[in-house]
């Protein structure tokens, strides 16, 4: 049986203030009131069945999310993180979990924040995916072809293609690399043989969790000791007891870069990650002048800008390429340029007598 798991526990420092502690990136919403974290899991939803999708958060998100899914939409249950660890502990926890219910469990692994243009052509790629796995002992990931000489995202770099009827090409994977330089960046696209990796993974749990246990002995070891307690009323003091103990290590890191049974799924969609404003900017529908709004914003001479305001009004007058957002009793004023570096002023706010605001 194919699971989905969404992992919504990403901090999204730079898209304050917006984002806060108690309020996570995934529930910033479109124009039609729908959250990046529903987009996602009804992303998921064609392909299995809403009981068998779990959401991967942070504690402090939990109350948010399921305040904000009561009623509007349905899924099989959370995996609660008392620390942030990155996504190895993550999606490990979530396949011991599913393996307790299903040893034949297959796992589409989904981060929440991403924009997905043309979601057909995503579901081809994860079926893809999914054959790859029932057809052997595979790990898979997608990937997509970059569009801009990204530095912000790790890349992966296609080997030979596999023989078969796919719907959507696939490659053994060559290597992966991490966030380039400049330099690298443009080779990266020039080439052509690079695609971005974008961080969605489908293959058996066991097959997984057999990686982890070769690549990552510590997690292992960790994992094997709080087995017993999972699904019981010492979940959470184990899980605590485990936070301790571990590294802050992703998947790619721990296990895909040195595993020999990886594969790349070529996938044909427009695909970003909602990592910072500018990247909202970039994908969201613009006016005639280039400008983002939303909320209660009027914007006159104003040109390539994104205004947004979750509360009260908001004027922009005679200005170009800025990020103005406003929510509650908080606002932020940059140039577009500066939009990545906006987690600074949330370093900040924490160190000092304005925590609370962020």
């Amino acid at each position: 049986m194919f699971h989905g798991v969404i992992l919504a526990g990403g901090r999204g420092e730079r898209l304050w203030p917006m984002n806060t502690r108690s309020h996570p990136k995934h529930l910033l919403t479109d124009v039609h009131g729908e959250s990046m974290l529903e987009k996602a899991i009804r992303r998921i939803h064609a392909l299995v069945p809403p009981k068998h999708v779990l959401v991967v958060t942070h504690r402090s998100y939990l109350d948010a999310i399921q305040e904000h899914l009561e009623g509007r939409i349905k899924i099989g249950g959370y995996v609660v993180e008392p620390e942030g660890r990155n996504t190895a502990v993550a999606i490990a926890l979530a396949a011991m979990k599913l393996l307790k219910a299903d040893p034949n469990a297959h796992m589409f692994v989904l981060p929440a924040d991403h924009f997905i243009g043309e979601e057909d052509r995503l579901r081809q790629a994860l079926r893809t995916a999914a054959r790859l796995t029932l057809e052997g002992e595979k790990l898979v990931t997608i990937g997509v072809n970059p569009t801009r000489p990204e530095t912000n995202y790790g890349y992966i770099e296609m080997g030979r293609p596999l023989e078969g009827d796919y719907e959507v090409p696939a490659f053994s994977v060559k290597a992966f690399k991490e966030k380039p330089d400049p330099d690298d960046a443009v080779d990266f696209l020039a080439r052509g043989d690079f695609l971005w990796n974008t961080g969605m993974y489908v293959w058996k749990a066991r097959v997984l969790l057999d990686s982890v246990k070769r690549f990552m002995p510590e997690l292992n070891g960790g994992l094997a000791a709080i087995d017993p307690d999972l699904g019981t009323d010492g979940e959470d003091q184990a899980l605590e007891g485990l936070y301790t103990r571990i590294g802050n290590v992703s998947i790619d890191y721990g296990v895909m870069e040195k595993a020999d049974n990886v594969l790349v799924v070529r996938g044909g969609f427009v695909w970003d990650d909602y990592s910072d404003w500018e990247i909202v900017a970039r994908v969201e529908q613009e006016d005639e002048d280039g400008n983002v709004l939303r909320g209660k914003v009027v914007a006159l001479e104003s040109q390539r800008s994104l205004v947004w305001s979750a509360d009260g009004v908001v004027a922009a007058l005679g200005v170009e390429d800025l990020v103005i957002v406003r929510k509650g009793n908080a606002v932020l004023v940059c140039p577009r340029t500066k939009a990545r570096e906006v987690k600074s002023v949330v370093h900040e706010l924490r160190s000092g007598a304005l925590d609370e605001y962020a």
